[in-house]
């Protein structure tokens, strides 16, 4: 699970400006410890902040990103899910 803010005051585009522009079935690369990892969006949706579930342990190995939104007057969570892929 990776979280990150979509803006900064200073910024202004944040690590997960352009978040919601991730579909599904678009792919996320990802390096780890010198490990390159490929996934596949499996959905993209809005849930309230007292959604606390998107924390929750996976019995897979899924990657789970999620930031504020909309941008500029953020009052939901953006959570984007992908999958791993085999190799």
């Amino acid at each position: 699970m990776f979280l990150a803010h979509r803006f900064s005051y200073t910024g202004p585009h944040g690590a997960f400006y352009y978040l919601n522009k991730l579909k599904v079935g678009d792919e996320i690369g990802v390096v780890w410890n010198g490990k390159a990892y490929r996934y596949t969006v499996i959905s993209s949706a809005e849930v309230p902040p007292t959604d606390t579930a998107i924390e929750d342990n996976t019995s897979d190995a899924r990657l789970t990103l999620f930031t504020c939104t909309p941008l500029w007057h953020p009052v939901n969570r953006l959570v984007v899910v992908a999958e791993l892929e085999k190799n």
